[in-house]
């Protein structure tokens, strides 16, 4: 071989051209880049299996969500695996130990970093005794004998199981937590309907949970994290059992009753999310009213005629399928019939701290009515250790899409600033929960 040939070879190998699969192993940190401005940062995590290579994408900030993890293929010089916006395609720079490419819409960088410590949390499974059934539960909490301030998860509408909590059990756990999740009542592996299961059902089996809770060894303070009408649950618990539930957060809970918060979502969500007519509004506030009616059948002929409207207009959307019935017996089945809460009176009666946290851009329980109304439980109470903060730019999931942004012309810097804003899990409802726990003596200053 011509030493010219042999010396071309050796330095496109040393620039990472041509692909080694063992270059590839560790821990990887960087961002996903859009319009030369923007970034999300990314880490990657390369380890060799029976398989193959696995790698391991996560968006630290994304605790809703699981990593992405798969198989890595290698074509020539491009490596090629899953992540969270798409397949990831990046060439590998050995010399300095840097990856770059893109992910469809992005660009990709990454660096050869050393992984970081993360405090350790333990896991542990648990059942709960909810009296007639028992149900598969997880504690999740640091290292050592505690006491620990505790929080039950809480779930909204609906009987998810305790995986729809993602990474957030150890998240919080990190920061100091004892994290209680549990399998809702009427979910998966439950031989009964979730239908079936109304708001006092689940207040009741909370109120169970956080009893059992209170005797878990190194267990300090109970409290509850409750997401959107899980939040009704946690209100209706506190008053099942009084003085068990030291402190709530709600996070995308209505502080009005079940009625009216549908009302506001068959308004905001039918108009800004759908798009749709004020016609559209008015049928599906219609809607919503009629399926409180006392005679089934008309209920039932009122409804049908309404849906023949919603489906050719679209919005149907607005409506969950516990809300359509599929016959006149099942009037009394529908959901809103059977939830027909107001949590006025459990909260006025709540005597710990309280945390209510809404979205700026949620459709389903609209932040302008539920601010003003918890204001006004809040005020009344007299309480000082009571807050209600709106989550801008945040929709019902606490998570925000991509968009891009004009920030209009700053004189002083001489620029027009527009930016790509990636898909964003909000980062504030956590900041602001350990906060609060923080300014009401539940978690130690020195926590992270």
């Amino acid at each position: 071989m011509p030493i010219r040939t042999l010396f071309l070879l050796m330095l496109l190998s040393s620039a990472g051209v041509m692909a080694q699969p063992s270059g590839l192993v560790g821990h990887w940190s960087g961002s996903f880049i859009r319009s030369g401005n923007s970034t999300q940062a990314v880490t990657v995590d390369v380890a060799m299996s029976d398989s193959g290579l696995v790698a391991t994408v996560a968006i630290p900030e994304w605790i809703g969500y699981r990593p992405t993890t798969g198989l890595v293929e290698i074509t020539e010089d491009v490596f090629r695996f899953a992540g969270p916006y798409g397949r990831v395609s990046v060439v590998l720079d050995s010399v300095y130990g840097e990856l770059v490419g893109a992910c469809g819409f992005a660009q990709v960088h990454l660096k050869r970093a050393v992984a970081p410590t993360l405090p350790a949390v333990v896991r542990r499974a648990q059942v709960f005794d909810l009296g007639d059934i028992r149900v598969e539960g997880a504690v999740v909490r640091p290292v050592g004998s505690g006491p620990f301030t505790t929080v039950v998860l809480v779930q909204g509408r609906g009987c998810g199981t305790q995986e729809g909590f993602q990474r957030r059990p150890e998240v919080y756990a990190q920061h100091g937590l004892q994290v209680v999740t549990y399998n809702k009542r009427g979910g998966e592996g439950d031989a009964r309907s979730c239908d079936q299961v109304t708001i006092l059902q689940h207040a009741a089996d909370l109120a169970r949970i956080v009893a059992q809770v209170k005797k878990l060894p190194g267990t300090g303070a109970v409290g509850v994290i409750a997401e959107s009408a899980g939040a009704w649950a946690a209100y209706r618990a506190s008053a099942v059992r009084p003085g068990d539930i030291a402190f709530l957060v709600t996070v995308a809970g209505a502080a009005t009753s079940v009625r009216q918060q549908q009302l506001d979502c068959a308004t905001y969500y039918v108009r800004d999310e759908l798009g749709l007519d004020a016609r559209c509004v008015e049928q599906a506030r219609r809607y919503t009213e009629l399926q409180y009616g006392a005679d089934r059948a008309a209920v039932y002929a009122g409804l049908t005629a309404l849906l023949d409207s919603a489906r050719s207009t679209g919005w149907i959307d607005v409506l969950d399928a516990s809300d359509i019935p599929q016959g006149e017996a099942d009037i009394d089945a529908l959901w809103v019939r059977n939830n027909d809460y107001d949590p006025t009176a459990d909260i006025r009666a709540f005597t710990g701290p309280v945390l209510a946290l809404l979205g700026g851009a949620d459709k389903i329980v609209p932040w302008r009515e539920n601010q003003a109304r918890f204001l006004a439980l809040f005020a009344a109470s007299g309480r000082t250790d009571r807050a209600v903060e709106v989550i801008s730019g945040a929709g019902h999931s606490m998570e925000h899409g991509h968009q891009l942004r004009d920030l209009g012309y700053s004189a002083e810097m001489n620029a027009w600033n527009t930016y790509f804003k990636f898909d964003r899990v909000d980062p504030r409802p956590l900041a602001l929960t350990l906060d609060f726990l923080r300014r009401n003596g539940l978690l130690h200053a020195a926590m992270p």
